[in-house]
């Protein structure tokens, strides 16, 4: 039903909307995500490469 409602259709203001609105959850996710820290890397790189030597 989406497909045909909104995928199929001409691209109009209701489609951005649905776009927006479908995946602002996941956006928002990520955001919060990125804002605490958590999509870093685990390891700094600059104290590994020191390890290395």
């Amino acid at each position: 039903m989406e497909v045909k409602y909104i995928w199929k259709d001409k691209f109009r203001l209701s489609t951005v909307l649905y776009i927006f609105c479908r995946y602002a959850l996941v956006a928002n996710v990520l955001y919060i995500l990125a804002i605490s820290g958590k999509l870093t890397d685990k390891y700094d790189r600059s104290s590994s490469s020191k390890a290395s030597r």
